[in-house]
């Protein structure tokens, strides 16, 4: 008795066929994800507030200063 039960199964081509995902979703599925949201944004920002303090540094007057000679 218990083959019988199980009869439809044993004998089945393989599991039921899902149908197809359209293509919208499929699409949202594998879109770029950003975890950390703003995060490249403040990186440019602290970069560029970086890079503006290295050229204030390079062009201050005081870096002239020490390669005079003392009197």
């Amino acid at each position: 008795m218990p083959k019988d039960s199980y009869r439809d199964i044993l004998y089945a081509d393989g599991p039921p066929k899902r149908p197809g995902m359209d293509v919208g979703h499929r699409a949202k599925q594998f879109a770029p994800f950003a975890a950390l949201r703003g995060f490249e944004h403040g990186l440019r920002d602290a970069e560029t507030k970086a890079e503006e303090a290295d050229r204030e540094e390079l062009c201050t007057p005081e870096s002239e200063e020490s390669f005079e000679e003392d009197p």
